[in-house]
């Protein structure tokens, strides 16, 4: 969590974190450090509750407000000074009262929810996730980079639309996206007494402040089904379909926080080739849903066929109904759910489409939309090699490609003590494409290996556990490789003279009609492709009953 943690820094002075068994529920909460000064929030137990329950972590907060506490530099120094323990402890418990004094006298009346009565709704919800880590890392010794338990009985309180609380106790951390730039994705798993008795996924991300919800481009898609599906019907999609039960912004109006001050410097800044760049501000999202496997959790070919057919059926019924183009097909992306099959007595397999965050309705509406996103290993290679270009319905089908590509070359299916499992080849360097996946290349590089890949005739190093899959690998790199072949073609416009006399006849002509650029010249067409996709091994993943 090293720069990422460390990235935003605001506010985080004002989040108090109880475990879950506690009496208090967690209350999330955040200011900015212009505010800290003047008040402190609180859990529901007011000004009693801020002098009774001052944990070591609320004296450690108010030791970096020093304005309020009116600390001098001197008492600052020796209770830093290690080798006058003495007096540091004498200093530490002056500082101490002087912090409770000074809650008594500057905070205001507390409102129901433990906030200061003249603090701005906006400003309530105002909550940096980052801040979660930092409250367990200083309390808890962790020795992994990503540790599983991080938010672990912990409780977060969400509100729905018409003020009721929803209560989610938190349970193990199951995905963190790690780097500088991105949506910052945590995934934590969680229960609440809102839905009880279901698993549930709790993501905590930073998506763009202009990007429509999840939740809304699902309630559209789920809306467009039943229509379609007539009254009393269940149209087969929604079985492919994340079930997002709640979702809830937290933005602040505030002109002093980091993401205004990135957008103010970065709108003045320029490429080095005299582009403007162009910042799209982000938002706290935080969205509850049922809880989805991942595919890597799957150990027999067919079923791993199975989500692979379902998800591509999937995404093509929102490409052609609701009008909705996912752009960010990733191995990650691709889930399953379980469902159990009373009549053969055994958990059903269905490929569940994930992650919407970056999806779009169409037609697209903002400039920034047609700036290039994804997850480069996976994004098509037209896209890594232009930076302003509209993203297509076959960059998605070549996204999915690519995903099918890692998994068959970089994953085996192996026996352990506890049955059979998938995991990634432990060949460190060695791993196949792993260039695809060095973030010290350029993205121009990324795009030359893999137009070099779709165009030659190498074996598709696939692992014996995957080898079932090479006839869909194959089939599909042809199409591409015709396809590319054909638009460059088609942008090819030599006149006949330049060429010697016996090659006349092949100069390149005018086509009659345009080159049809969504599908490759009519090379990537998805009904085509779904039928090379339905069968693997001889076996069928056609579902029985056409929903």
């Amino acid at each position: 969590m090293k720069a990422n943690d460390n990235t935003l820094y605001e506010g985080m002075k004002a989040i108090r974190l109880l475990e879950a068994d506690q009496a208090q529920d967690l209350q999330l909460k955040q200011m900015s450090p212009k505010r800290v000064e003047g008040a402190l929030f609180l859990d529901s137990g007011g000004l009693r509750a801020a002098t009774e329950h001052l944990t070591s972590l609320d004296k450690q907060v108010l030791d970096d407000i020093p304005s309020t506490l009116g600390v001098s530099s001197r008492t600052r120094k020796r209770k830093s000074d290690s080798s006058d323990e003495p007096s540091s402890k004498v200093s530490r418990r002056t500082y101490d009262s002087q912090a409770i004094a000074s809650v008594r006298r500057t905070l205001d009346p507390i409102d129901e929810d433990g906030f200061t009565t003249n603090l701005l709704n906006d400003e309530k919800a105002r909550i940096q996730c980052r801040t979660y880590a930092m409250r367990m890392l200083c309390s808890t010794s962790l020795d992994k980079k990503n540790p599983m338990n991080l938010f672990n009985g912990l409780k977060m309180t969400l509100k729905t639309s018409d003020k009721s609380k929803i209560i989610l106790v938190l349970g193990d951390v199951v995905h963190r996206q790690r780097g500088l730039l991105g949506r910052d994705t945590c995934v934590v798993l969680a229960r609440s007494s809102a839905w009880p008795g279901r698993e549930l996924a709790v993501k905590i991300s930073w998506p763009n402040i202009h990007r429509d919800s999840e939740k809304k481009l699902m309630d559209a898609a789920k809306t467009k089904a039943d229509e379609m599906a007539g009254e009393g019907k269940r149209h087969w999609v929604l079985d492919h379909l994340p079930e997002i039960l709640h979702s809830q912004d937290f933005c602040s109006n505030d002109k002093d926080t980091s993401q205004r001050r990135l957008v103010e410097l970065l709108t003045k800044a320029e490429h080095a080739d005299g582009k403007t760049f162009i910042y799209e501000e982000h938002l706290l999202r935080i969205t509850v849903s049922e809880r989805l496997f991942p595919i890597t959790d799957l150990t027999d070919v067919k079923d791993i066929a199975q989500v692979f057919f379902d998800v591509f059926r999937c995404h093509h019924w929102l490409y052609e109904n609701p009008k909705i183009l996912h752009r960010d097909i990733s191995l990650n992306n691709m889930m399953y759910r379980k469902r159990h099959d009373n009549s053969k007595r055994k958990f059903e397999i269905f490929g569940v489409l994930n992650d919407f965050d970056l999806s779009s309705s169409l037609p697209f509406k903002d400039a920034a939309s047609l700036h290039r996103i994804g997850t480069p290993p996976y994004m098509a290679h037209e896209l890594l090699d232009q930076s302003d270009v509209s993203h297509l319905y076959r960059y998605d089908v070549e996204a999915f490609y690519y995903v099918l590509l890692m998994l068959c070359c970089r994953y085996e299916i192996v026996q352990s003590a506890e049955g059979k499992v998938m995991k990634e080849l432990g060949l460190e360097n060695d791993m196949p494409f792993q260039q695809w996946f060095d973030r010290t290349i350029s993205w121009q590089v990324l795009s030359d290996f893999k137009h070099s890949f779709l165009h030659n005739y190498k074996v598709i190093p696939t692992t014996p556990s995957f080898s079932s899959f090479l006839p869909w690998l194959d089939a599909l790199r042809f199409l591409f490789r015709k396809g590319i072949s054909a638009l460059g073609d088609s942008k090819t416009d030599l006149p006949l003279t330049c060429l010697q006399p016996h090659l006349k006849q092949l100069g390149t002509m005018q086509p009659s009609v345009p080159f049809d650029n969504e599908t490759l010249g009519g090379y990537i067409i998805p009904t085509e492709i779904m039928e090379l996709m339905s069968e693997i091994d001889g076996h069928s993943v056609k579902r029985s009953v056409d929903q």
